[in-house]
């Protein structure tokens, strides 16, 4: 995506939720946990989700996402 005309790379919505899970699984911080709920509650139908499951069973995230899909702050 260039931005005056410079080529700057931005991570995917996917990708970041991904990394907060492992982030979240590593070190229990609720903190990540927050940010996925309100990435998913906030993105909506922007996010790829069957490119997501499929990396979330690749990582053996799906206990995490479930916490993150049943977090209220």
């Amino acid at each position: 995506m260039p931005v005056e005309g410079l080529a700057i790379w931005v991570a995917p919505i996917e990708y970041v939720i991904l990394r907060k899970l492992e982030y979240f699984r590593a070190s229990d911080s609720e903190r990540h946990l927050r940010d996925v709920a309100m990435m998913i509650r906030i993105s909506g139908d922007s996010v790829d989700q069957p490119e997501l499951e499929r990396w979330i069973d690749e990582l053996d995230l799906g206990d995490v996402i479930e916490n993150a899909r049943r977090y209220r702050p």
